[in-house]
């Protein structure tokens, strides 16, 4: 049978197999409203859907689904996107078939990294490594939709430390999000981290008292690469991030103006850091390293310090300071100024922090007048390393 007449709710029910001998297995009715859009029934009597196209040379015949499940009016809606497709030479059920093929956690984390490189997300190399180390061992060859509450609870308990137990189902969960944005992950299954009872965080208040300083600046000293030393004295004296410290080549040092330029911010907007006299001090006394650019170099030829963390415990373990991490030295900077009388706006400028509702002030704020700020804590840092200050 091959009919062809207007496909209403009642010409569907109507519709019965005749058991043509032509064609045994299926039978089709036309639409005469839109040309390609049929009904077929099968000898069970079953009913679907289908639309008929040409694309790319071909003729092709895609099921739209099931009559019950879907009303002829849904049909129809169906049968016009898929012939729009196929009139932009874009073949739907090839289309389809991509969308639905269930893709693994490896897969998924795969796309997720080149979009994170694409956007430049700052902290994808971050993600890469959790996701490494947590994820891909036990869930890497599981089809993504098969991963559950329970799975990412097990992956949450597995992780010790509490804080990058939350880290990680926070990034999990964006996994799953975006795989259901790229149309990989059903609309209608909840994300697998719904539910997850996370650990209880609580903000660290880690810094690097006044009193402390001397023997923090001893250890510090007592540190037998000259890079290693201005490092981490660099990071106490103007507060930056040790991301963008490392990075930091000379030509974005400017001496005369007492500032560092950063292209590449935390924040994704470029910014100057102030430099007091203290901190230029430091950068002076660097010696230069031939055929390497960055302000602080490493061993390999054109390449930054690196592994200053195991430096770091060796330092905070001299100066009987096991609970300061290198990031708790920013923390040091601005609570070591706001301490001592600075402004909170003078100093959330000068660290770089993100926050809009201070960003009128930041605006009104004198080049002189932070500069007296900066300064000020850098002869601050320096006193307190003598011990004048305690």
């Amino acid at each position: 049978m091959s009919a062809h007449s207007k496909i209403t709710k009642t010409a569907v029910d109507r519709l019965c197999y005749d058991h043509d001998p032509i064609a045994p297995q299926q039978q089709i009715l036309w639409d005469t409203v839109l040309t390609g859009f049929g009904v077929r029934v099968y000898p069970s009597g079953k009913r679907s859907f289908v639309v008929g196209y040409r694309v790319k040379g071909r003729s092709r015949l895609m099921t739209l689904g099931q009559y019950g499940a879907l009303t002829v009016d849904q049909a129809r809606k169906r049968a016009m996107k898929a012939l729009g497709q196929a009139a932009a030479d874009v073949d739907p059920l090839e289309k389809r078939q991509q969308e639905r093929r269930a893709k693994t956690v490896n897969e998924l984390i795969a796309l997720w990294l080149v979009d994170c490189r694409r956007r430049d997300k700052k902290t994808w190399r971050t993600d890469e490594r959790r996701l490494e180390r947590f994820v891909r061992p036990k869930y890497g060859t599981r089809k993504i939709e098969s991963v559950e509450l329970a799975d990412v609870e097990a992956i949450h308990a597995a992780i010790k430390a509490p804080y990058e137990a939350n880290r990680v189902v926070s990034l999990v969960s964006a996994l799953w999000n975006f795989a259901r944005r790229k149309k990989l992950y059903p609309a209608h299954l909840p994300n697998p981290t719904q539910g997850v009872k996370k650990n209880r965080e609580v903000s660290r208040r880690e810094y690097v008292s006044v009193e402390k300083l001397p023997d923090l600046m001893v250890a510090i000293d007592a540190e037998a690469d000259p890079y290693v030393r201005a490092c981490f004295t660099l990071l106490l004296l103007t507060g930056m991030r040790k991301s963008e410290l490392l990075a930091c080549t000379r030509s974005q040092v400017d001496l005369k103006q007492r500032r560092i330029f950063l292209p590449d911010t935390k924040a994704g907007v470029p910014r100057y850091v102030l430099l007091n006299q203290a901190a230029c001090d430091v950068i002076t006394g660097l010696p230069r390293m031939v055929g390497n650019e960055f302000l602080l170099p490493g061993h390999i030829r054109g390449r930054p310090l690196t592994n200053v963390d195991k430096a770091w415990r060796r330092i905070r373990e001299c100066a009987d300071l096991p609970r300061v991490r290198i990031h708790d030295l920013r923390r040091t900077a601005g609570s070591l100024m706001i301490q001592f009388g600075r402004p909170l706006d003078e100093v959330k400028e000068l660290l770089g922090h993100a926050n809009r509702r201070t960003t009128e002030i930041y605006a009104r704020l004198a080049d002189k007048q932070l500069r007296e700020t900066s300064d000020a804590y850098g002869e601050l840092i320096v006193q307190a390393a003598r011990g004048d200050s305690a």
